[in-house]
């Protein structure tokens, strides 16, 4: 149920459903520890560390900020976006991957992230998680959360702006189930860009 929420209903509506989550015995999200959250940090850098994920993460954050000045992210650097949230819980069943809420200008972004088990692939694809995270998240006047639709046409944009070769169109705004295949599309961009290698 807390899964099926959108973004901007969870951010009200959160602790309310956590408390009917525990009444069911299904356990809320729990808050991680600080060496989890330097861990995810970590495997953060670790992918930012390859320039041309670095380049194209920074192009996305560009992009959506001049797509929409109003909701233009707070920074370009994801570390910085990291540094800028409020908390972090982990998921305990996944999918989905990682949840965000709220916005850094509204000072209270929050992601919810499911952990990466214990190899270099599982760390990168935590990282990835976070990132698309940060992203929803990043709007640095409050407001509301950049949307999956956006992220898509960032993304396509960024990666035929850097040379990128045989990238697809993205969803077409307004289609069925846009939002989900939106999601699919950023995320085979930034695993273009951003995959271990």
């Amino acid at each position: 149920m807390i899964a099926q929420l959108n973004l901007n209903t969870r951010q009200t509506y959160q602790p309310f459903y956590d408390e009917v989550a525990s009444g069911w015995c299904v356990p809320p999200n729990p808050a991680l520890t600080p060496e989890q959250i330097a861990g995810l940090r970590k495997d953060l850098q670790d992918m930012l560390a390859n320039p041309a994920c670095d380049k194209f993460t920074k192009g996305v954050l560009d992009q959506l900020g001049k797509t929409n000045p109003a909701s233009a992210p707070f920074s370009n650097d994801a570390l910085t976006l990291f540094d800028k949230q409020n908390g972090f819980n982990q998921l305990t069943s996944a999918p989905p991957f990682g949840q965000a809420y709220g916005t850094i200008g509204g000072n209270n972004a929050h992601i919810n992230i499911f952990l990466p088990l214990n190899n270099a692939t599982s760390h990168n694809a935590a990282a990835r998680s976070m990132f698309h995270e940060l992203v929803h998240n990043s709007p640095g006047s409050g407001g509301r959360v950049i949307g999956h639709p956006e992220m898509a046409q960032a993304a396509y944009a960024v990666a035929i702006s850097q040379g990128y070769k045989n990238v697809p169109m993205p969803p077409v705004p307004g289609s069925k189930d846009n939002d989900f295949a939106s999601s699919l599309y950023f995320e085979a961009r930034e695993f273009d860009a951003c995959r271990r290698r």
